[in-house]
């Protein structure tokens, strides 16, 4: 199919599975740039937040400020490492380790008064950060000490901030639950689960994943147990084995069927991996074109 066909089957499709909704959702994004206007720009995109990422020695208020400065919204994921392969680190955090930089972070939110929120420990339910549950010399009571400890000192301070709490899609072990998992309700605003179709991006993961596939049993599981309202942490999809533009445009008709989401993060950054380009940002014509009027159509 050339290029000319594979836009009009484009647009042939977006009249088939697009109905209206008056669903309100928050579409954000996170990209290696600050300047919102200059992403709005590129993706003909309205968003409402940029999701930002700092570790634990490094947290800068001023960037979270910025981002308010433009009238969006901001999500800052704090990660309580150095790098990845950094040593499990739960009992650090729960002895207090961080609270110095932490509530140093806290101080100056609370002098410049404006909401945000505040993502942190996320994807816990893996093995690959140093906090995550299944990374060896963690375990499960030492997570909930770990997000207790941080999450008591971020609602003690006077910051104008909400905490998200975020699953990955699948665990990397099957020992617990979401629900046992669950830090429970006292401590966390708002549930937020990371998302990706990684058709291609290794060999655990050829299998082309519609969003449903991907979504709809941790959806299903989480909302079992609490009425939190629900977030999508981080999603994009490869473009390897299927169509992309399409997969963009039956994914955000898909998640207006979850009537307990309220926001999306887009993940617009291509990584390389071991040699593999796990291409999730929107890297031609039709992808940016099918991206525009899908998240048009869902805001």
């Amino acid at each position: 199919m050339d290029d000319k066909m594979k836009l009009y089957y484009i647009l042939f499709s977006i009249f088939l599975i697009y109905p209206a909704s008056a669903q309100h959702i928050d579409i954000g994004y996170a990209k290696d740039s600050t300047n919102i206007t200059e992403v709005e720009k590129e993706y003909h995109v309205n968003f409402t937040h940029q999701l930002i990422y700092q570790k634990i020695n490094n947290l800068d208020y001023n960037q979270v400020k910025r981002i308010l400065d433009t009238g969006n919204g901001c999500i800052i994921n704090i990660e309580f490492m150095n790098n990845p392969s950094d040593p499990a680190n739960l009992k650090d955090i729960s002895s207090g380790k961080y609270d110095k930089q932490l509530l140093k972070f806290l101080s100056d939110a609370e002098k410049d008064g404006r909401y945000f929120q505040i993502r942190t420990l996320h994807e816990f339910n893996g093995d690959w950060y140093p906090w995550c549950i299944y990374r060896t010399g963690n375990n499960l009571t030492e997570f909930h000490n770990a997000w207790n400890h941080v999450t008591e000192i971020i609602h003690d301070s006077d910051a104008n901030v909400e905490i998200q709490l975020n699953y990955n899609q699948v665990s990397a072990k099957q020992i617990y639950s979401f629900k046992e998992m669950y830090p429970g309700h006292d401590n966390v605003d708002k549930i937020v689960i990371t998302t990706y179709n990684r058709a291609g991006t290794d060999d655990d993961h050829k299998q082309w994943n519609t969003f449903k596939d991907n979504f709809h049993k941790p959806y299903a599981e989480i909302t079992s147990f609490t009425s939190k309202p629900i977030g999508i942490a981080e999603i994009s999809t490869t473009s390897y084995g299927g169509n992309k533009p399409l997969w963009l445009l039956q994914t955000t008709k898909d998640i207006k069927e979850y009537d307990r989401i309220v926001e999306v993060t887009w993940f617009l950054n291509n990584k390389e991996v071991n040699g593999i380009i796990w291409n999730w940002d929107m890297n031609n014509v039709f992808d940016k074109w099918a991206f525009r009027i899908a998240n048009n159509k869902i805001i």
